[in-house]
């Protein structure tokens, strides 16, 4: 711990002989889980599930807000390209592309 601290990792207070602030958010994430398991006793398969799950829903929330990005973009570009010819380039086409001169955007949250 003390060669954590001497990499700014930890503050180690050499006065009171304890460990303070930690900067690191992957050291921060290893400490909680090594506390689980080795302070708290739990299961450590238990804990590596419940660490995966905790992982996988956030990888679930960024996919998905990824695609509401990529609906919100793509409705940008056909309003602001009323009635304009865009390279194709942009849709994955070699023919580059006539968009129609009216375009309704229906927000499906309201």
């Amino acid at each position: 711990m003390i060669k954590l601290s001497r990499g700014d990792l930890l503050q180690y207070m050499e006065l009171g002989g304890w460990f303070r602030k930690i900067d690191d958010p992957i050291l921060l994430e290893f400490l909680k889980v090594w506390g689980r398991i080795e302070v708290e006793g739990q299961d450590r398969a238990a804990v590596q599930n419940d660490l995966r799950t905790q992982y996988q829903t956030i990888k679930r929330r960024i996919h998905d807000h990824r695609g509401y990005l990529a609906e919100v973009y793509i409705a940008q570009i056909l309003w602001t390209g009323q009635n304009k010819t865009l390279p194709g380039t942009f849709f994955h086409s070699k023919e580059d592309i006539t968009l129609p001169w009216h375009f309704s955007y229906v927000n499906p949250f309201f």
